[in-house]
């Protein structure tokens, strides 16, 4: 978490469960990021205010700061672990199986936006 430039970047894509006790359940969207990492947070927070372009739950969507996650944890980028949805939720993984492409277009923009650079849309 001590580079500080912006220049790298450590972003993990899943899909997230609600465990045994909730299982079906839950809906949403998180964006995990490491308390003390400036750009993680700000990658997070770009993450979850564009998403909302996408998700239908938009109240549902959050960035979350996390110690316990080893891929935003161990890493010396700024890192973010994204649960786009809830695959153990019917209504969830329908929207993971017919958004594909809208979610993988925006966090591409995400990301462009995170190194401050223009979005290319390769359907345009």
């Amino acid at each position: 978490q001590s580079n500080s430039s912006g220049a790298d970047l450590h972003f993990a894509l899943h899909s997230n469960a609600a465990g045994e006790r909730n299982s079906g359940q839950v809906r949403g969207a998180e964006f995990y990021y490491y308390p003390t990492s400036t750009n993680g947070e700000r990658f997070a927070n770009i993450l979850k205010e564009n998403y909302d372009e996408v998700y239908p739950v938009t109240d549902r969507i959050s960035a979350i700061p996390t110690t316990s996650l080893a891929e935003v944890k161990r890493t010396s980028s700024p890192a973010v672990l994204a649960e786009v949805a809830y695959h153990d939720n019917a209504q969830d993984a329908q929207f993971i199986r017919d958004n594909l492409d809208s979610i993988a277009r925006n966090l591409s923009k995400g990301i462009a936006q995170y190194f401050n650079v223009p979005f290319v849309d390769p359907n345009a």
